[in-house]
């Protein structure tokens, strides 16, 4: 398979392909009859104008009607708006446009990064693509780690948003225009613009809300390829696509598919109890201890810039055995940042009520003075979290892409429009979550697709278990990865800490424990990948 490499220096622009590994299936041939990954970008030319983009991309009409997206159309709104024409693209995309007159190269992403795009900063310029390992692979990129990154991923399982474990390459920045003009670089937020919105007061109907989800995913299914399904785990997000999925058509065949360790796991047994009432062709994919080593390593290697702890191997297992059966999958990702959906977001919303509390005892005991009529409350915590959530975007949404894409599958998350986003900035804290749920507004609004035993049903983290065969797995991993000349070699954490935590292991083998060894792992398992422990690499900044 290919992957495109876009470069740009000295304000040329150029691009190039780059042979990358993929799923194949029995037989060993690769699934797809075009030799491109579903999430490569397309090119396109006009004139000076040259465009690469993914083919998951809408473009918004001025009467707020959304159209598929035409590059040819797109490179004439350019030539007459500038970069304003930008602010039209809506959906799920990644795009880079170079113009040859002014010499500047832009690329842009969706607010969530749902498609995956990663630059590589090069001595004479940049090189960008959907993929992380060719850009690894370029002479001229000095090859260092990022040590910051490093240490923050082992510390809480991810890197900083805008930074890999590479020094020299981190992802495009999702939710704004980066212009590249030779020597200057400058961005762009595109819409919706959290920053312009104020704290929301107004009440809102769930009716609009399920009339946009309804027209979403109606237009999602009308521009899917081939065969469809849906990740459905043990919660309301995918239930709630699921049942749309079937709403907008009801004559076809939808496939659902759920990982998870084994009978008595919650998300295979809330998963199965969906698919039923449903109607759905059901796919339950076992993961255990065991199955980690090698999915670890096809994991890392996917994704160039790894992450989150046990959740992406599970979720590779599911889309490699989901590509078998079909090439489109929807997801309900994105429903706990727009909704106020985690144990954090309740977290907030108690904060919120407790300084209420307080204001009120004050008042009722004379303490506290009549407040103007123009003076705000308690602010709304969940308001502020969103809007800063989206200043500091992370990539575990364009990993999942990524990830799928390696199985050849198409990954569609409906819930990533900007429409969705307008309505949750839009939506006051009170809404969002209650006493009784989290995502109430949400549960509210699909209250007419689901019925109460699945829509009152406790969220879950998809995970496998920290038992003694996790344990066992893991510190066989560690005598292969974690040994004296690896760790000092890097230099990243010291020995003692790693031999400290597979010590204490052994004893009491804690989530704690699991999350800073399985960290360090990940970490080792991307040198073999990337670094191919090259005597050159260094941790210098």
């Amino acid at each position: 398979m290919t992957a495109i490499i876009g470069r740009y220096e000295h304000g040329e622009f150029s691009v190039a392909s780059e042979l990358v590994s993929c799923e194949r299936n029995e037989q060993g041939e690769a699934r797809s009859d075009d030799n491109h990954l579903p999430n490569e970008l397309s090119q396109f030319r006009r004139g000076g104008v040259s465009l690469l983009f993914d083919e998951v991309a809408y473009i918004a009409t001025e009467k707020r009607q959304r159209i598929a997206f035409d590059p040819d159309r797109f490179v004439e709104e350019y030539r007459s708006r500038g970069q304003d024409a930008f602010d039209d693209l809506d959906g799920q995309y990644a795009i880079a446009l170079h113009d040859a007159a002014s010499g500047r190269l832009h690329i842009a992403r969706d607010t969530f990064g749902t498609r995956p795009l990663f630059i590589a900063h090069l001595p004479s310029g940049i090189a960008f693509s959907t993929t992380y390992s060719p850009l690894c692979k370029l002479p001229e990129l000095h090859p260092a780690f990022d040590v910051a990154a490093v240490r923050a991923f082992i510390e809480r399982g991810w890197a900083p948003a805008g930074l890999t474990f590479h020094r020299d390459i981190r992802p495009a920045r999702a939710g704004f225009v980066e212009i590249f003009d030779r020597a200057l670089h400058s961005l762009r937020r595109l819409p919706p613009q959290a920053n312009e919105y104020t704290q929301p007061r107004d009440l809102l109907s769930s009716d609009e809300l399920l009339s946009l989800l309804r027209r979403i995913v109606a237009e999602s299914l009308q521009r899917s390829h081939g065969d469809i399904g849906v990740s459905l785990s043990g919660g309301i997000d995918s239930a709630a696509i699921a049942a749309l999925l079937k709403e907008a058509d009801p004559r076809r065949v939808i496939r659902s598919f759920t990982v998870g360790y084994g009978e008595e796991d919650p998300e295979i047994q809330g998963a199965r109890a969906t698919a039923s009432h449903l109607g759905l062709e059901h796919h339950e994919i076992i993961v255990g201890a065991r199955d980690l080593a090698s999915l670890m390593q096809e994991a890392v290697r996917a994704l160039g810039n790894p992450g989150g702890y046990d959740e992406f191997p599970c979720l590779f297992a599911l889309w490699r055995d989901a590509s078998r059966s079909v090439q489109t999958l929807f997801s309900g990702n994105l429903s706990d940042t727009l909704f106020g959906g985690m144990p954090y977001h309740r977290d907030l919303w108690l904060r919120m009520n407790n300084a209420r509390d307080d204001l009120s005892r004050k008042d009722q005991s004379g303490s506290l003075d009549i407040k103007p009529a123009n003076q705000e409350g308690p602010k709304d915590l969940l308001f502020d979290n969103l809007r800063q959530s989206l200043t500091d975007w992370d990539e575990r949404i364009g990993a999942q892409t990524l990830l799928a894409s390696r199985a050849e599958l198409e990954l569609v998350m409906p819930l990533s429009r900007r429409s969705l986003l307008d309505l949750s900035l839009r939506l006051p804290a009170q809404q969002k979550v209650t006493e009784s749920h989290v995502k109430s507004f949400f549960r509210e609004s699909i209250s007419k697709l689901l019925p109460p035993e699945i829509l009152q049903r406790p969220k879950g983290i998809q995970q496998l278990r920290y038992d003694g065969d996790m344990r066992d797995a893991l510190l066989e991993l560690s005598r292969r990865y974690l040994t004296k000349d690896r760790v000092e070699r890097h230099a990243i954490v010291s020995l003692g800490d790693v031999q400290a935590c597979i010590c204490e292991s052994k004893d009491s083998f804690t989530k704690a424990r699991f999350q800073t060894l399985w960290n360090m792992l990940i970490f080792e398992i991307w040198t073999d990948a990337f670094a191919n422990d090259d005597p050159a690499w260094s941790s210098d900044r």
